[in-house]
């Protein structure tokens, strides 16, 4: 590691529900310890983050400390740019850190990965949103993409009826979103072929291979292989998820005959009633349609 030029710092101060105050001085001794520079950026988002990062070197160490929406709204500035991203998982869910191969709930490895300076092209998605008023939203994503039933459970939480972290908030949002259950029709294709065309509960694109914090929709999937994968869930009621749920949550082999993967460069999802979208836990609104498509190699990160 170049101990001459800074890493810069952007941390999510509302993250991990009151894990940053120690994580965040947890990280400032790390650096402090070996006597390497650390800038610590003030915690802007949206626009104001973007100017600041898009001021920084070309070849800038970012390291991004939150969970994944803090990721997800680095990736602007980050992707194409030549730019290293350090992902310090300090957030409730941490997915994209874990496709990395770093720990949920520990700052060591990741700090250390940054430090050891190895690093890793990984792949980045494109989504074109057309929201239910019709207003058209162009974004990325590096984890996933989500709509239905998985986006209202995170919907759901975003409201503030649970206030529990991790897993266990998941799970009762997911419980209080089981009683008020919706199918749609919906139609995926892969690569310009319809892959599902019927009722379903839930889409979910992936880069990685696991959301929420606990649901392997995609086992296989690889943030680096070129290709992203996609899991439909079919017309499955109540009795269908509690025998879908222990499947998904990575007890058993993910097979159901009303459930669906493939894997794609694009993706179209269409729903003929708007439903939730989120990407990497950010909540976009009602969709109606969906485009994404790849960006292979498109975002450097450390690995450890």
């Amino acid at each position: 590691m170049d101990g001459t030029e800074p890493h810069y710092l952007v941390y999510n101060s509302t993250a991990g529900r009151g894990r940053l105050p120690h994580a965040l001085a947890e990280v400032k001794s790390f650096f402090a310890g070996r006597n390497l520079p650390l800038q610590v950026l003030p915690p802007l988002r949206g626009p104001e983050l973007h100017a600041v990062l898009d001021d920084l070197p070309p070849d800038a160490r970012v390291l991004g400390m939150g969970g994944d929406g803090t990721i997800h709204g680095l990736l602007g500035p980050l992707v194409h740019s030549g730019r290293t991203l350090g992902i310090l998982p300090a957030g409730s869910a941490d997915d994209f850190a874990a496709a990395l191969g770093l720990e949920r709930d520990t700052l060591g490895p990741a700090l250390r990965a940054v430090e050891g300076g190895r690093t890793k092209l990984v792949d980045t998605a494109t989504a074109v949103l057309t929201l239910g008023d019709g207003t058209v939203v162009k974004t990325r994503f590096v984890n996933a993409l989500g709509t239905g039933f998985d986006a209202e459970v995170a919907e759901r939480r975003e409201t503030g009826l649970d206030k529990l972290r991790g897993a266990a908030g998941y799970y009762v949002t997911l419980a209080l979103a089981w009683f008020s259950l919706r199918r749609e029709h919906l139609t995926v294709s892969v690569d310009g072929r319809v892959a599902w065309s019927d009722r379903a509960l839930l889409v979910s694109c992936q880069n990685g291979p696991r959301t929420g914090g606990s649901f392997w929709f995609t086992r296989d999937a690889d943030p680096a292989d070129g290709v992203l994968n996609a899991f439909v869930a079919g017309d499955v009621g109540r009795l269908g998820i509690i025998r879908l749920l222990p499947k998904v949550l990575g007890a058993q082999p993910l097979e159901h005959p009303l459930a669906l993967q493939a894997a794609g460069g694009q993706l179209e999802v269409s729903w003929r009633r708007p439903r939730p979208v989120h990407l990497d836990g950010e909540l976009y609104g009602a969709v109606k349609h969906v485009s994404v498509a790849v960006e292979p190699g498109s975002l450097r990160v450390f690995v450890p």
